[in-house]
Formats: structure tokens, C-alpha cells, sequence
């Protein structure tokens, strides 16, 4: 369509473990959505609006730098990226408005229906100023678009206070489920989403599509939005994190299941001498 909207930084495809392709980039409703990403949207630096999620602004972008690391074992692999938030509307010497570090982990849980992944941004901003986040319902976090195949009538939403897919848009969760139809038509996957404690706004904001949207088929998006109700000032030259954990599994998984894994997640483990 156009060169504004060639991308990185950004996760695709996201598998079940039966290899259902779970994420989706470039929708042709929406061209600067990217499997799994987490630009911000509305924010302000030096007073003036930059916008570096809806790429046709033309305003930022987000892209990989490099790789700072990668590891591989018997439990887990992954990498650490250091991805640029860059301002369009600033000089050449002075456009990195955010520097960033990623580090995913995919963990084996020894079983052949599930397994985890872990989603960690720090970051921080070189801007003398630093950079405002204004509130606003998308922006920062955690953003995933789901597989065309997911529409109003088979893919459903329970969070950690019992909101579904009409009531959760807006609300706060420590977790947010989503299953949809497999592949095959002949059962269910989905993606667990777990918030850390400490994030900003924890129990987190989230931004859930409207069961009638995109024309009434009610396509899937899921975020975990920090900055949905509330501004972020990021201060100049200081660090700042969001962590994240993403169940990825087969068939279904029960609400106290999803309570289990966030408490694993959110509380460290404790060392009790007998």
C-alpha cells in the first residue's frame, strides 16, 4: 500500500502447539496492525502530538535495532531485542523518543498442549524533556490481533473479574483469556494473558473490540492498555518496565487454571527451610 507502513519489532506468527497461526499482521481494515506489538499511541513530546501506532500519521514508528542477546536450553529459549521509538516529526540527530529492550522467553512446560511465553519491555527515554503518555483507549502495553478465522461467533473473553466479550472492553484484570475455533473447525485454542503487579495501573486496563466491529463481524483484538485512564510521564533517562506472560494453549483452559498460572507468575517462589 505504501512504504510508511514496512515494520518491525513486532511477533508473527504466534503457533498453538498444533501450529494454528493464532496472530495476524497487516489486516486489510487495519494495515499498521502487526501480530503482536505494543506501540504508543497518543503521547506528547515538547508539547507536540507524536503518534507512533497509527503508522499513515506518518508521525513514528517502532523498529528493531538489534539483537542484544540470545540463549536456548532444555526450558526455555529466547532473545533480548533493542528496538527505537522514532519521532518522524524531529530532526535527524534527535528522532529517538524511547529506547527499548525486549526480552521474550518461551518456556516448555512438558506438556504437548501448552506452553508459555514471557513479554518484558524496559525502557527508557533519551529526550531531555522525556516523553508524555497521554491517556487514551490504545497505546503501549501489551497489543495482539488475532486470526482472521476469530469473528463474534466463535471466539469468546473471560477475565480475572468474570467480564466477557460484551463487558470487558474498558475494565481492569489481572488476566484476560481469549479462545477461539481451531483450524480444523473440530475444537478450541487461545492465548492466556497475564499482568505483572508492578506494571503501571495494575489490575491492568485493557482494550477489547466491540462484538459488532469491523462491519459487524466482530474481528478479535486484545491489549493490555497501562495508559487507558490515566497519563504517563516518562521522566528523562530513567527506566521503566511492563512484564507480561502469555499462555498459549489447546483446548480450553478453566478460570481457576488462569488463576493458578497468574498467581505462579506473580508471586516469586519462597525458600522454606524444614
Amino acid at each position: 500500500m505504501d512504504s510508511i507502513f514496512q515494520k518491525s519489532g513486532y511477533i508473527h506468527p504466534l503457533l498453538s502447539s498444533s501450529g494454528d497461526t493464532l496472530s495476524r499482521i497487516q489486516p486489510p481494515d487495519h494495515y499498521h496492525h502487526y501480530g503482536i506489538w505494543g506501540p504508543w499511541t497518543h503521547t506528547q513530546i515538547e508539547g507536540e502530538r507524536v503518534d507512533f501506532w497509527n503508522l499513515v500519521e506518518r508521525q513514528g514508528t517502532v523498529l528493531f535495532k538489534d539483537f542484544n542477546d540470545t540463549f536456548s536450553g532444555p526450558v526455555y529459549g529466547g532473545f533480548s531485542a533493542h528496538q527505537e521509538h522514532i519521532n518522524l516529526k524531529a530532526e535527524e540527530d534527535n528522532r529517538i523518543a524511547l529506547n527499548e529492550n525486549l526480552e521474550v522467553k518461551v518456556w516448555d512446560l512438558g506438556q504437548p498442549d501448552r506452553y508459555m511465553v514471557d513479554y518484558t519491555s524496559q525502557f527508557n527515554s533519551p529526550l531531555e524533556n522525556g516523553i508524555l503518555f497521554e491517556a487514551y483507549r490504545y497505546g503501549g502495553g501489551l497489543g495482539m490481533r488475532f486470526t482472521e478465522r476469530w469473528h463474534k461467533d466463535n471466539c469468546t473473553v473471560l477475565t480475572s473479574e468474570g467480564n466477557d466479550r460484551l463487558s470487558a472492553d474498558g475494565t481492569n484484570a489481572r488476566w484476560c483469556m481469549v479462545t477461539g475455533e481451531s483450524a480444523n473447525g473440530q475444537g478450541t485454542n487461545g492465548v492466556l494473558f497475564l499482568s505483572y503487579p508492578e506494571n503501571k495501573s495494575h489490575p491492568e486496563p485493557m482494550r477489547i473490540w466491540p462484538i459488532d466491529g469491523n462491519g459487524g463481524r466482530g474481528d478479535m483484538f486484545f491489549e493490555f492498555c497501562p495508559i487507558r485512564h490515566e497519563e504517563w510521564k516518562i521522566e528523562p533517562n530513567k527506566d521503566y518496565r511492563l512484564k507480561y506472560r502469555m499462555v498459549v494453549f489447546e483446548g480450553k483452559l478453566t478460570a481457576d487454571e488462569a488463576e493458578s498460572y497468574w498467581k505462579s507468575f506473580a508471586e516469586m517462589p519462597k525458600i522454606v527451610k524444614e
